[in-house]
């Protein structure tokens, strides 16, 4: 609860709901007063100032207003990001919601009621999202958010703006998380006009092994983030040297709009042009912990041959593959191991309406210098009436040999896919079903959320979709 002078009026504020309990017309700050809360009431207080050369007292017991059911985001939600109970969501209004969220363990069946036996059905549930902070820094709409671990929260938006947040338990119930920005980006270019669409993290252990808090000045973290012009850049970043610079370079002339982490030497890209790219397959692309790395870092200059050198070295260390027909604009990915060899099941939705599926092996002959290849992909052409703008791997079924898939689009339909022969490693011509790779439609549901922005796995069975409000969904 907050309290304080606006004009001539004095004004109590929950900062906790982000309502507004009281204005009291009594002639401004520039007079005798005293305040004080009502223990047993939570909107209770009484304000005794001095007016005219009277005392007066004015006393309540609750708010003036009630709150019927308590809403959210002013704009359309374009990121979330969930963390055990806690659901961090971020739109175009520039404010970052967390929220507690709790099932009343009961669902609602809104489609044909003939399919609501089918296990593989997705049931829309009854929640309980209560916002228990809300972080307003961010001057341009919300771009991408990520947790890492239980108390880091990082947030990016345009305007180049990239935020490190503190997270904190609290015990109490009126307030339990204490939320810290603890780090600003610093590395902005000259016209700090850019916005960086997508990003990925990874906590590094502290260097000391004894040293066991997720919360130590020790950990590091590895951050790579693509911007609107086709750069992508990597830095480490801990609480105490804040943000170092390890590499940057460019993509083509597409703007880059996902990206995704490949274990500790590689990064996933998807473009506007369709094409997906792994980032260091024979050199490490991207930074080590400890800032080793294959890529161009911009300190002081080279002759042309060594530039001419570093050119080749980075086509040849550079996987590309065409999916889609224009912008990808959702991304998963899900570590899987194939006949020994570490690989990705990577599942897309794009501007086209198409569902794209790929799988990408990582050889394990050279560890240090590891190479990437792309073994099989599919498409599904008309996946949906509109764009794909979200999209995750909920699970692996049938012992690891099939995925479960769900997307999510603006035609306001929600669906359920199963991968199968996704292991079968054999190149395929990105046709649908081509190679053993094969995509089947499990079910089509109609959504509520309109304008969907973005789609979150809460666990195995559980996904949320976010746009214009907000939904929670269960697979069986």
């Amino acid at each position: 609860m907050l309290c304080g002078f606006r004009g001539k009026n004095m004004v109590v504020w929950n900062e906790t709901k982000q309502q507004g309990i009281a204005s009291i017309e009594c002639g401004g700050g520039h007079r005798s007063f005293a305040y004080t809360y009502l223990r047993d009431k939570p909107d209770g207080f009484r304000f005794v100032f001095t007016k005219a050369s009277q005392m007066h007292v004015f006393s309540q017991t609750g708010a003036s207003q009630r709150t019927l059911k308590p809403g959210g985001h002013g704009r359309e939600i374009k990121a979330a990001s969930a963390s055990g109970r806690y659901v961090a969501t971020g739109a175009e209004d520039t404010a970052i919601r967390i929220w507690e969220y709790s099932s009343n363990n009961h669902t609602s069946n809104n489609s044909n009621p003939s399919n609501s036996t089918s296990p593989s059905r997705p049931l829309l549930e009854e929640q309980n999202f209560q916002c228990v902070a809300v972080l307003e820094k961010h001057a341009t709409g919300i771009q991408t958010l990520r947790w890492c671990g239980d108390e880091y929260l990082f947030s990016s938006a345009g305007s180049e703006e990239f935020y490190v947040w503190r997270i904190n338990r609290i015990e109490s119930d009126v307030c339990p998380l204490g939320v810290v920005c603890e780090a600003v980006f610093p590395d902005r270019t000259e016209g700090g006009d850019l916005r960086i669409m997508d990003f990925d993290v990874e906590q590094h252990g502290p260097p000391d092994s004894s040293s066991s808090s997720r919360g130590s000045a020790n950990a590091s973290f590895r951050i790579s983030m693509v911007l609107s012009n086709s750069t992508l850049q990597s830095y480490t970043y801990t609480r105490d040297a804040g943000f170092q610079l390890c590499g940057r370079r460019s993509y083509t002339g597409a703007c880059l709009t996902q990206l995704r982490h490949l274990g500790a030497a590689a990064v996933l890209t998807a473009a506007t042009d369709g094409h997906l790219a792994v980032f260091g397959s024979t050199a490490s692309s991207l930074p080590s912990p400890t800032g080793q790395n294959g890529i161009k870092v911009e300190e002081g200059e080279h002759e042309e041959e060594d530039e001419e050198e570093e050119e080749k070295e980075e086509a040849r260390d550079v996987v590309v593959t065409k999916l889609h027909q224009n912008t990808i604009k959702a991304l998963d990915v899900r570590a899987v191991e194939l006949d020994g060899d570490s690989a990705y099941l990577v599942v897309t939705g794009g501007d086209d309406n198409a569902l794209g599926v790929m799988t990408v092996i990582r050889s394990s002959a050279d560890t240090t210098a590891p190479g990437y290849e792309v073994k099989a992909k599919a498409i599904v052409r008309s996946a949906h009436a509109a764009a794909v703008t979200g999209v995750a791997i909920l699970r692996l079924a049938n012992d690891g040999r099939d995925a479960i898939v769900v997307s999510a689009s603006s035609d306001q339909r929600v669906k359920t896919w199963r991968l199968t022969g996704w292991q079968q490693q054999t190149t395929t011509a990105g046709v649908k079903g081509s190679g053993g790779l094969g995509v089947a439609l499990l079910d089509d549901r109609y959504s509520a959320v309109a304008d969907s922005g973005d789609l979150e796995v809460l666990d195995g069975n559980r996904f949320v979709v976010v746009g214009v409000g907000m939904e929670v969904w269960r697979v069986p």
